[in-house]
């Protein structure tokens, strides 16, 4: 089995970035490993939205712990 570290953003309410990409791509029989970018509530297409962006220093940290 490939393992895949997904690097996208991440929403609640939807399907975008890692929201959308982990389903098909576990379907087809991958370990996926989902490291967001961001946090949203939905979609910023939407218009209202909230949430954070995850800072630099803490997706360094995550890639690390995986690393190790």
């Amino acid at each position: 089995m490939k393992n895949i570290l997904a690097i996208q953003s991440h929403v609640v309410f939807g399907h975008a970035g890692n929201s959308a990409a982990e389903f098909p791509m576990r379907r087809l029989g991958a370990n996926v490993w989902p490291l967001n970018t961001v946090q949203f509530s939905n979609h910023t297409q939407y218009g209202k939205w909230t949430g954070c962006v995850m800072p630099p220093s803490h997706l360094t940290e995550i890639v690390q712990g995986i690393a190790d």
